[in-house]
């Protein structure tokens, strides 16, 4: 899938905190992300205390950083997209970045409470009511979405061009195709339809 689409030119920085077993795990979608984003900076969870890079981001804090999840003060998607498109009359959206962490959602959570850093910065929530397309992945509940899947929804929504970031949906939908193909019909339908 690797030549299957060319690299795009993000506008917003993003950055991905990568939990250990997400790093080789063929299900993982952050690889897509680090593949074809041309902004885009992967992170290992395990080395973030020694992370100079983003502890100037977190330090710098001046409304230009910001972390998706959905803490209890985090603002909705759509919000935030019209603010920083309101400000784009003066400021450029190269200034801003996006942390994700990519981990199963259970893993997800953990990260957050082990990294007080963290909230420090300023965070979204995606909408609630959104399907993850993450058929080989047991979710919780609508609105939990995979990395990739996250990292699209914030950048088609900021830039206000889902076209532009569809491609990498494309290679994340044959990625799920070709794991269930893998794994055979039988498998997928006892293990992860509802």
């Amino acid at each position: 899938m690797c030549n299957k689409i060319s690299p795009v030119n993000n506008d917003i920085n993003v950055y991905i905190l990568q939990h250990s077993d997400e790093v080789k795990n063929a299900k993982g979608t952050a690889i897509i992300a680090g593949l074809y984003l041309k902004n885009c900076t992967v992170w290992k969870v395990d080395n973030l205390q020694h992370n100079n890079a983003l502890n100037e981001l977190i330090e710098k804090q001046d409304d230009s950083t910001y972390i998706v999840y959905p803490d209890n003060n985090s603002i909705q998607l759509q919000d935030w997209t019209e603010r920083i498109n309101h400000q784009n009359n003066q400021l450029k959206a190269e200034k801003y970045n996006l942390i994700f962490i990519d981990a199963s959602w259970r893993k997800a959570k953990k990260i957050w409470h082990s990294l007080p850093v963290l909230h420090s910065i300023s965070c979204i929530r995606l909408a609630q009511k959104q399907i993850s397309n993450y058929r080989i992945r047991k979710i919780p509940e609508p609105g939990h979405l995979s990395t990739i899947e996250a990292i699209v929804a914030c950048l088609a929504a900021a830039e206000n061009n889902s076209e532009k970031f569809q491609p990498l949906l494309d290679v994340f939908d044959k990625m799920i195709d070709g794991q269930i193909e893998n794994m055979g019909e039988q498998v997928f339908s006892n293990n992860y339809q509802q």
